[in-house]
């Protein structure tokens, strides 16, 4: 069985012993206890409805290869937020339009 280790390689731009040593207590700490504030762990997803401009069906399918994403590979260490366009257009004398991105949880 082969075994890799993953080793950051590095260095401390410290200009004296006692910088190092700060550094490495910084590092250290960290280590021991990180903090994981929410913008850390927030991945935001964007997808455009499945309707091209001219009111057809989108071969690309970004709408559901968005959910794919969220629910297939996304690490439930994540928290998601989702922005869909919206599915419904409103077609006016200067063309079809499409409302403003909606929030998905």
């Amino acid at each position: 069985m082969k075994v890799k280790i993953a080793l950051g390689v590095g260095r401390l731009p410290a200009r004296s012993a006692a910088q190092a040593r700060l550094f490495v207590d910084r590092i250290i700490a960290y280590e021991a206890a990180p903090t994981f504030g929410t913008w850390k762990n927030l991945l935001t997803i964007v997808a455009d409805d499945n309707v091209l401009g001219t009111g057809d069906p989108d071969p690309a399918d970004n709408l559901n290869n968005a959910e794919t994403l969220a629910e297939t590979y996304v690490p439930l260490a994540f928290d998601v937020r989702r922005f869909i366009a919206g599915i419904c257009c409103d077609y006016t004398s200067a063309g079809r339009r499409k409302p403003e991105f909606v929030p998905q949880s």
